[in-house]
């Protein structure tokens, strides 16, 4: 059973683009994600596997984590909509890996900002998280713990991002290119944090944080309680047209190691 952690960093783009890492900056073309495709150390074809699919208007209906090795499904959210609204009104998660099911409902602000998430769990409990912003900074606190996470976001990129209880536990900070990130503009960017097993937009074993930034990120320094600090930093490569396809950790030995290849339509 493969370590994993639902909503990796980062895709092998089977298609011939020509390839730079250091490409005028991309402030436009976002085509559509496709797959992102996980390599750690070990696994020439790859270990997990994260596919996208959408309806006829491009608002994403399906997400799937698909473990390579033998082919099997880890874990699948599905998004439902209300109308022809862009913002899901509901997500339910199949994690097969963890043998949950779970119905997150989500609440908005005029703004379209999310402001509660609630998780109902059928096999234990109800969760709320509730979410606040101001200015810069995004604040969101789970009821049942009171965990509470706070997110600085600079450029429409999270910066720094922390989470305390009684004291603090851990924060990271993060660094980005220059570079369009291809999953900024997915119509699911205000919920799709909220479906991963940990709520945390630098989640190495699924790029949530890729989906809430503008830019693609190169290096995040993990400070966790009365710990050393761990820094991991990556190499973007780009298509022709300064599209993210590949990203490469700079050090097969930091513990987040996946090469990550991305595929569009």
């Amino acid at each position: 059973m493969p370590k994993f952690i639902l909503v990796s960093i980062l895709g092998i783009i089977l298609i011939l683009f020509s390839c730079k890492k250091n490409s005028i900056p991309n402030t436009h073309y976002t085509p559509k994600i496709k797959e992102i495709l996980f390599k750690p150390p070990g696994f020439p074809n790859g270990a997990n596997r994260v596919d996208f699919y959408y309806d006829n208007t491009d608002r994403v209906t399906n997400i799937s984590i698909i473990y390579l090795v033998n082919n099997d499904t880890l874990c699948t959210i599905d998004f439902n909509y209300l109308g022809s609204s862009r913002l899901p009104f509901m997500a339910l998660k199949n994690d097969r890996l963890y043998l949950e099911i779970s119905r997150h409902f989500y609440f908005y602000n005029t703004n379209n900002n999310l402001i509660k998430d609630s998780v109902i769990i059928p096999s234990c409990c109800t969760n709320v998280y509730s979410y606040s912003y101001s200015g810069n900074y995004t604040i969101s606190t789970y009821g049942t713990n009171q965990s509470i996470d706070s997110i600085h976001i600079l450029n429409k990129n999270i910066v720094t991002f922390s989470r305390t209880m009684s004291t603090p536990l851990f924060s990271c900070i993060a660094e980005y290119d220059n570079q369009i990130n291809p999953l900024h503009n997915l119509n699911i960017v205000p919920v799709v944090q909220t479906v991963c097993l940990e709520r945390n937009p630098f989640q190495p074993y699924w790029p949530i944080w890729s989906f809430n930034n503008a830019n693609n990120i190169t290096k995040h320094t993990w400070n966790r309680y009365n710990q050393t600090p761990t820094i991991n930093s990556y190499s973007n490569i780009y298509n022709s047209s300064g599209v993210l396809i590949k990203s490469i950790p700079n050090s097969t030995s930091q513990i987040y190691n996946d090469t990550g290849f991305y595929k569009y339509y």
